[in-house]
C-alpha cells in the first residue's frame, strides 16, 4: 500500500517537495496530496513588477498543473485553513465551511512566510482573478500619484522604486530606509543601487538612518 504524504501549502518549497516525490508517486510507492489556499501559484519575486505592469501580473500567476511533471500527478485539495495535525491525520475546512479530515502517513508543513504589506504577496489566498484586481486598483492610484512614500529599503522596497520611477518618471518617490546601507548588503552594493535609481527615468529620493514615525492621510 502507497505511503500517503500530505503537503500543507503549494508554494516553492511545497513545489519542490512534491516534484522530489514524482519519481516514487509514479511507481505507485507514495501518494501525494497537496492542500492550498489559493487557486494559482504566485511567484512572490516578481510582486514588484506586477504592480505597475498589468501583463507581467498576470504572467507571474501560474496554474498549478504547469508545475506538475508526469502523467500522474499530485491530487490538489482546495483548503480554506488547515486547523490541526493529528497522529495520521490532517484536518482542514473546505472552501464551502465543512471540515474535513485527510489521512496522512507523512505531512509536511511547507505554508511559507507572510508579509505585513498587503500587496507583495497574497497572504489572504485570494483567488487569482481576486488578486489581480487588487494589484489593478494599486496601479490605478499610483498611476495618479504626484510623491509615493515607501518605507523599507531592502531589496523589495529598491526593486519597487525603481519600477514606481521606470513606469511613471513625473512622480516623486520618496525611499525612508532605517539602515545606513540600502538592502543591508554592504556599501558596495549601497552605492551600485543608488547609482542604478539616478539613472531611472523619474526621481527617487533616498532618506537612510531615519524612521517614519506615523503616516497622516
Amino acid at each position: 500500500m502507497p505511503k500517503r504524504v500530505v503537503i500543507i501549502g503549494g508554494g516553492p518549497a511545497g513545489m519542490r517537495v512534491a516534484d522530489g516525490l514524482s519519481g516514487a508517486l509514479a511507481k505507485g510507492i507514495v501518494e501525494v496530496t497537496i492542500l492550498e489556499k489559493k487557486d494559482h501559484f504566485d511567484i512572490h519575486c516578481g510582486n514588484p513588477r506586477a504592480l505597475v505592469n498589468a501583463a507581467y501580473a498576470d504572467e507571474v500567476l501560474l496554474p498549478f498543473d504547469r508545475l506538475m511533471k508526469g502523467q500522474k500527478k499530485p491530487s490538489l485539495v482546495a483548503v480554506a485553513d488547515v486547523i490541526a495535525l493529528g497522529s495520521g491525520s490532517v484536518s482542514c475546512v473546505m472552501p464551502g465551511g465543512q471540515t474535513q479530515e485527510l489521512p496522512a502517513d507523512a505531512i509536511v508543513i511547507a505554508t511559507g512566510s507572510s508579509y505585513k504589506g498587503s500587496y507583495m504577496k497574497n497572504n489572504g489566498g485570494l483567488s487569482k482573478q481576486a488578486w489581480l484586481q487588487k494589484m489593478a486598483e494599486w496601479r490605478a492610484a499610483a498611476a495618479k500619484a504626484r510623491h509615493i512614500l515607501i518605507v523599507g529599503g531592502g531589496v523589495t522596497g529598491v526593486e519597487l522604486a525603481g519600477e514606481l520611477a521606470t513606469e511613471h518618471p513625473s512622480c516623486k518617490i520618496t525611499l525612508v530606509h532605517s539602515g545606513q546601507e540600502l538592502c543591508n548588503a554592504g556599501k558596495g552594493v549601497h552605492d551600485s543601487v543608488i547609482s542604478g535609481l539616478k539613472a531611472l527615468p523619474g526621481t527617487v529620493e533616498v532618506i537612510t538612518g531615519d524612521k517614519v514615525q506615523v503616516l497622516i492621510f
